[in-house]
């Protein structure tokens, strides 16, 4: 297949899913009565539709003039969240049950498709500003899936918060 037409499918798709999670994150919003819990979906919303912006751009782009655009992608406010979370400075608790579990649970398999997508595509392309938007794209929802992870977490009691033991009945 041309590197053009793969090229111009891959960032069909991926307009297609951000247009999807982007919906599916403004219904689970809208449902979730836990006020953390819902920014947090209206945090995520923010970012696809950043990501559908960008990626329209780019199929502007080649469509207009074959090449593809070196896009600056700032962190966005979920990756400047997610490493203070750790720290536990920030915390978003949900209490609001099994449907906002059921929602997450949903949310965490929308990001690691979108994530693996990606860097998937990262690897297919041979131009440079190509696989950068791709492997920074995969970077965002990479936090978001961390970020979504700690939710579930926090609500489960696991004791975990991102992968770090938030407390523990052993003397240390």
């Amino acid at each position: 297949m041309d590197s053009e037409v793969r090229a111009g499918k891959a960032l069909k798709t991926a307009i297609e899913a951000e247009k999807k999670s982007l919906k599916n994150y403004l219904e689970f919003g809208l449902k979730t009565d836990d006020p953390s819990g819902k920014n947090m979906f209206l945090r995520l919303a923010s970012d696809e539709l950043e990501h559908l912006n960008i990626l329209q751009r780019q199929s502007q782009s080649l469509q207009e003039s074959g090449d593809w655009l070196k896009i600056e992608i700032e962190p966005s406010d979920v990756e400047m969240i997610v490493p203070r979370l750790g720290e536990k400075d920030v915390k978003i608790r949900g209490t609001s049950g099994q449907d906002q579990v059921t929602a997450l649970h949903a949310a965490l398999a929308l990001e690691k498709r979108a994530h693996d997508f990606y860097a998937g595509q990262a690897k297919l392309t041979d131009d440079r500003k190509a696989r950068e938007m791709y492997l920074r794209l995969a970077e965002m929802e990479a936090a978001h899936y961390e970020l979504i992870q700690a939710e579930i977490d926090a609500i489960g009691n696991t004791g975990f918060w991102l992968g770090l033991r938030e407390f523990s009945l052993e003397i240390e």
